[in-house]
């Protein structure tokens, strides 16, 4: 005896899943401003012992990690080369090397500063875009403010900051376009 299949109804096709708009450079160029912007706002509230209170980067404290965000705008290719030659190659050891050297050499408000002048640098980690630049200070951002609790937290909590609520102030170089 055969066994008849139930017939089901048939399922309707799947909701289109969106594809991610094309986002411009210039775009994630602003967002990278404002992110460096706000961070450098929450930096220039820290009192001397949250600055050196430890961060989510396994020994580093906030001044390192805001140290470590600046490198780029403050280093030339040969002096990073240089920097990576001194360490062996490793960019863990130079990056970890660079930071405890600055953050010992540059005061509280000039780390910050150097956020906030350089909100429209071109600066991107190697071997990564734009959206490198963006990823690498929204993650450095949140290893200073989360560790610190919800008051340097809040409002800033990365890509859902206020730089992604409403269009940031654009950058007038155009090095990211």
């Amino acid at each position: 005896m055969s066994r008849s299949v139930p017939r089901s109804t048939p399922t309707p096709d799947p909701a289109p899943v969106p594809t991610p708009a094309v986002v411009s450079r210039r775009t994630i160029a602003s967002a990278v401003a404002a992110e460096r912007r706000e961070l450098a706002d929450v930096l220039d509230s820290l009192t001397p012992e949250q600055w050196d209170a430890p961060s989510l980067c396994t020994g580093w404290r906030v001044r390192e990690v805001a140290a470590h965000m600046s490198l780029g705008f403050r280093t030339t290719l040969p002096g990073f080369t240089a920097e990576l030659l001194r360490a062996r190659g490793s960019l863990h050891r130079m990056t970890d090397r660079t930071a405890r050297r600055d953050a010992a050499a540059l005061g509280t408000r000039e780390l910050a500063a150097l956020l906030r002048e350089n909100a429209c640098h071109p600066w991107k980690p190697p071997a990564a875009g734009p959206t490198g630049a963006l990823a690498h200070d929204v993650v450095h951002g949140l290893d200073i403010t989360v560790a610190l609790g919800p008051r340097a937290a809040s409002p800033r909590t990365g890509c859902s900051s206020s730089s992604m609520r409403s269009p940031p102030a654009p950058c007038a170089s155009s090095a990211w376009t």
